[in-house]
């Protein structure tokens, strides 16, 4: 069982994912959590976690593994946890947000997020409902990703893009994009995106 991060305000937050090792160019799916670990309800604004480049995802020489996917501006809804219960704040595959396709170790931590302090906005309102709570860091989850059981030729070259792009450059992914494609008649059919 993965263990939450330290407890901060009576909440917890942790990384996790049923399995350790992954393929290069394969689905990485991870889950985060918010768990309650007070006596009382805590309302907290729905935190953005794989978009916009928001977890601290490293590789196994501590660098910060690039953030590949779009930004967005999101909708953040309030909610509430309640004591003992836990929230799936988001589950979703990493390798659509982070270059994680080079084989090797790595870690992935969620680093919370402020309280907004957004109240309803009618009269009387702010008399009936608490402030929000900031959700604190998770742990560090490890994880290794072993070399591609075939070679994506698109993952290849967004690879040596980002060795070579001028400092402060980004590579995007388009969000809509997830396919399988035939790049050659020596290739094999492989799962890609559009950059």
């Amino acid at each position: 069982d993965v263990p939450f991060g330290k407890e901060a305000g009576g909440l917890q937050t942790r990384v996790w994912s049923r399995w350790g090792k992954f393929y290069a160019g394969e689905p990485v799916m991870l889950t985060v959590e918010l768990k309650n670990v007070s006596d009382r309800s805590h309302d907290y604004h729905f935190p953005q976690v794989f978009i916009n480049g928001r977890l601290d995802v490293r590789g196994s020489n501590g660098k910060k593994i690039p953030y590949i996917s779009h930004t967005a501006q999101t909708m953040n809804p309030r909610r509430t946890v309640k004591p003992g219960e836990t929230a799936l704040l988001e589950s979703a595959d990493l390798a659509m947000s982070y270059f994680v396709y080079e084989p090797g170790k790595y870690t992935v931590r969620f680093p919370g997020a402020k309280a907004w302090g957004a109240r309803l906005s009618f009269p009387g309102a702010a008399d009936k409902q608490p402030p929000d709570s900031s959700i604190p860091p998770s742990n560090e989850f490890g994880f290794e990703v072993l070399p591609a059981k075939v070679r994506c030729p698109v993952q290849e070259v967004l690879g040596r893009l980002l060795q070579m792009r001028p400092e402060g450059w980004n590579c995007q992914t388009s969000p809509i994009s997830n396919t399988y494609a035939r790049p050659g008649p020596r290739w094999s059919r492989v799962r890609t995106v559009s950059y």
